[in-house]
């Protein structure tokens, strides 16, 4: 979670707190004025460094769900911490 968090100026307990309350990524984003693709572009690249096999493909199109979903994303924060 430390990519997103960085990248939108929060703590990850305060996104997760946003993400428990319904918002997606990119909710959160947009009120913080960082961009969707911005958004997508850290999420996949954390998940690459995590995963060095999966390709950009793959990561960016996990990632661009990963920032659209909200509750579920909640349970699986620590993927990006």
């Amino acid at each position: 979670m430390s990519a997103v968090s960085q990248l939108l100026g929060e703590t990850a307990d305060q996104v997760a707190t946003a993400l428990q309350g319904g918002q997606s990524l990119v909710d959160l984003a947009k009120t913080k004025g960082v961009n969707k693709d911005d958004l997508v572009k850290a999420v996949a690249t954390a998940f690459q460094k995590d995963n060095p096999n999966l390709s950009t493909d793959l990561a960016t199109q996990i990632a661009t769900e990963f920032t659209t979903a909200s509750q579920a994303v909640g349970s699986q924060l620590n993927v990006l911490a």
